[in-house]
């Protein structure tokens, strides 16, 4: 165990010389790289946004499916499933998935989809539509 290890954010060489003694390697962040200014990054700043599946004109049915957890406004956890299309993240609504499972079974060679939303917040509902080949 270590104890009495003190890190200080602007002292490489105090860093080095406790990766060494406590556990033997090398500081991964000993060489710095410069990047622009705090004033560029923040004109330049994208903050990252998450669409809705309802925003692509069409989607396949065999598209990978991701998981992501965050904190919403509340410092709550919630986790959502969502596609990835142009380096774009889309989130897909389980009522989405529940729809499109009516369709394959239905049609076990249905190929794509789209999805209309229609209102906000809790009263959003979705209608997946399957594409005709």
């Amino acid at each position: 165990m270590v104890n009495n290890t003190y890190w200080s954010l602007g002292n490489k060489d105090k860093n080095q010389l406790q990766l060494n003694v406590h556990f033997g390697i090398e500081n991964p962040m000993k060489e710095s790289i410069k990047m622009a200014n705090l004033k560029e990054e923040a004109i330049n700043y994208i903050p990252p946004t998450t669409l809705n599946i309802a925003d692509l004109e069409k989607v396949p049915v065999d598209v990978e499916l991701f998981s992501k957890t965050v904190i919403d406004k509340e410092n709550k956890e919630f986790t959502f499933e969502y596609i990835v299309s142009n380096e774009q993240e889309y989130r897909v609504p389980t009522t989405v998935k529940k729809q499109l499972k009516v369709h394959l079974e239905a049609n076990p060679n249905l190929k794509a989809f789209s999805v209309v939303k229609n209102g906000e917040g809790l009263k959003t509902v979705y209608t997946v539509i399957p594409e005709q080949e």
